[in-house]
This record gives C-alpha cells, sequence and structure tokens, in this order.
C-alpha cells in the first residue's frame, strides 16, 4: 500500500529512472537525530498504531514505576476522578490495593464513565501523574495533506494579490513550517548534491535536474515558496467580495477561497489538533522510531508532480514503514477543578475543504495550461 497523496495533476515530465534515497539512507539521518534505544518496536507498516493506555500489568522498568505509582498520585488521580464523573452526572468508586493495583482500576472505572468517541490515557510530568482525556477526530489516513502553491505562477493581476495574501495567511495561521526548513526538504538537499550523479540519469537528465534542484533551493522556486509565506496580506475576506471573476475557473476559486476563510483565522490552528499517547513521556526514549509529526504529513509545496516533491514523498513512504503518522486528536489534562471536555470539528472541516480546494487548483490549472 502506498501512501495517498492529495491532488495528483499530471504525469511526471522529468524522469522515469528515479534513484530513490533508500531506507537505510534515511535511518542513518534518524540515528543522527537521536539516539534511540532498543525495545520490543511495534511493526504496522502503514497502518496506524492504535493510541494505546497502559493495560492492566504494565510492563515498564521498575524505576517508572517506582517514580509514578505512587500513594501521591493515586490521591490526586481519584481527585480529578471524582470531580469530573460528577460533572458527568456519575459516581466512581475508589479501589483498594497497592498503589499500582489502585491506580489501574481507577483508570478502568473511570474510562467507563466517559461518554461514546472520548478516550482517557495518562501524562508524566516531573513525577506528577495526570489524566488525558481525548478525542481521535476523522481524518483522511495515510493521506499528504501537501498543498500546491504553484498555481498563484498561473494567475495576475488582483486575482493573484488574493491569492497569494489567502495561501500566505493559510500556511502560517495553520503552523505549517517553511519548506525548506522541513526534515524531508533538508534531507533531500544533502542527498541530491551527493546522488544525482551516480543516478540512473543521462546527461540531459541531469542537466534538468540540477537546474530544479537549483531553483528549488536558491533560485526562483525558493524565491516564490519563501514570498508565498511571508507575504503581507491584503484584507482577503473584503478582497473576496469585491473581486469580480473574469472567467467560470475564477468564480470558482473565489467560492473555494470565500469557504476557506475559517482557515486562515488565528483562532485555529491544526497543528494544535496533535496529541500521541504512544509516544509521549516515557515511551519516548523506548522508541526505535519515532512517529511522523504533523508538520511532516500537513505542509505546503511548490508542485505536486515534479522530481523534488515525488522525492519528498517517496522519503516519508519510506518512513512510514517503520512508524505511524500522527492525525488530529483533542486532549485535555485534567485537575480537580476541570470544566468538561470539549473539541470541535476543525479538522474534519479543515479536510474536506482541502480536498475541494485540490479539486479547484486542477480544474484551473488544466484550464489556464490547456
Amino acid at each position: 500500500m502506498q501512501t495517498a497523496i492529495v491532488g495528483r495533476t499530471g504525469k511526471n515530465i522529468i524522469h522515469p529512472h528515479s534513484r530513490r534515497i533508500g531506507v537505510e539512507s534515511i535511518r542513518r539521518r534518524q540515528a543522527q537525530k537521536k539516539d534511540y534505544s532498543q525495545r520490543r518496536a511495534h511493526r504496522t507498516g502503514f497502518l496506524k498504531q492504535p493510541l494505546d493506555v497502559i493495560p492492566a500489568e504494565p510492563e515498564f522498568p521498575e524505576d517508572l514505576l517506582d517514580d509514578f505509582f505512587s500513594d501521591e498520585n493515586f490521591s490526586y488521580l481519584t481527585k480529578c476522578a471524582v470531580h469530573y464523573a460528577g460533572l458527568l452526572g456519575k459516581t466512581i468508586e475508589t479501589p483498594a490495593g497497592t498503589a499500582h493495583e489502585r491506580i489501574n482500576r481507577l483508570y478502568h472505572r473511570f474510562v467507563a464513565l466517559l461518554p461514546e468517541g472520548e478516550g482517557l490515557n495518562f501524562n508524566f510530568d516531573d513525577g506528577q501523574m495526570r489524566w488525558v482525556i481525548y478525542h481521535i477526530h476523522k481524518w483522511n489516513d495515510h493521506t499528504l495533506y501537501w498543498m500546491p502553491v504553484k498555481f498563484i505562477t498561473l494567475l495576475s493581476g488582483r486575482m493573484k494579490e488574493i491569492a497569494m495574501s489567502f495561501m500566505g495567511l493559510f500556511i502560517r495561521n495553520n503552523g505549517l513550517g517553511r519548506f525548506k526548513h522541513s526534515y524531508e526538504s533538508e534531507f533531500f538537499f544533502e542527498w541530491s548534491e551527493e546522488n544525482i550523479d551516480s543516478g540512473d540519469f543521462d546527461d540531459s537528465e541531469k542537466q534538468e535536474l540540477y537546474k530544479l534542484i537549483k531553483s528549488y533551493y536558491s533560485g526562483e522556486i525558493s524565491v516564490f515558496l519563501d514570498a508565498v509565506y511571508d507575504h503581507k496580506p491584503v484584507d482577503v475576506a473584503k478582497a473576496l467580495n469585491e473581486y469580480l471573476p473574469a472567467s467560470p475557473v475564477e468564480k470558482k476559486l473565489i467560492g473555494c477561497f470565500k469557504k476557506g476563510l475559517p482557515f486562515i483565522s488565528s483562532k485555529y490552528c491544526i497543528m494544535n489538533y496533535y496529541y500521541d499517547p504512544f509516544s509521549e513521556c516515557i515511551y519516548d526514549e523506548y522508541e526505535d522510531y519515532p512517529p511522523i509529526t504533523p508538520d511532516r504529513t500537513v505542509r505546503y509545496v511548490y508542485d505536486m508532480d515534479d522530481f523534488v516533491t515525488k522525492e519528498l514523498e517517496y522519503m516519508v513512504n519510506q518512513n512510514l514503514q517503520e512508524a505511524y503518522a500522527m492525525e488530529p486528536v483533542s486532549s485535555m489534562i485534567l485537575t480537580p477543578g476541570s470544566k468538561r471536555f470539549i473539541y470541535d470539528d476543525y479538522p474534519e472541516r479543515f479536510s474536506q475543504w482541502f480536498f475541494d480546494m485540490i479539486e479547484t487548483i486542477k480544474e484551473i490549472t488544466a484550464e489556464i495550461t490547456k
């Protein structure tokens, strides 16, 4: 199975025989980032690791059990559970046994009280054990939410200014980092310097590839990607209402931008909707391969169909054979005075609009370039 990438718009016009970045190269890169000690690694290929909770008999090192499964933590967790159960109009019985046994029994009693769609986990911080309530949002599994911005170069005048403003706000307000500063981008530029010459390319292909990569690294494409990120926006809502579309595709683009206004508001940020119990806290130091973080699956790119983007996609797919991709999850750490856990549907709305936007970009690109 391959990770689906949203919005393919054409054929590979560069080359058919790329010398791919091997998984061993990626492993070496990861080893430079962090030294992960060995443990029984979870291997699910492209399947996501479920958001697990501590089982009834957790197999943790004794020092972790001693540090966290204490009478003090049990007392704190009980206060939080009793308080929250009261908010739900329910009661929870305090279990007996050792601190270890009581905490695990309390967990099972507490999770049974929660409404459907809500999960319960632990958070560990400096010896303190806390409850975390979470909700997994509906999301398109195995999908890279990569927003191409090359279509802006096909526009002109006021329409181009509006598109630059909208995309710049969309990128920044949702926490998408600069293109060249991403994990895959940095690795790709290092890899390409050493491997293009030894790849399965003829001389003309090598010249085209070097030209493209140079443009991405310091040339026209690099300048454009930074310009989109740094663009000082106009009043997008006002500009959209005042603009008179010059063609049916412009009219559709304006309509899609209007529907997307909630996604350029500083009130929401897709990167804030992430919580991953499996890799949090005590698990982290035992993880062989860290999960694919949201900044790698939700980002902006230049063109969905060129050599560079295809290689970046391949790198993510290679990593997904060893790890899993994080997806949007709302969460709340409980305290003895917490209010009810409430979550919204921003990730679901974000996902639906994203697909509509990709289809609109495809139509505009096809119409303008035909």
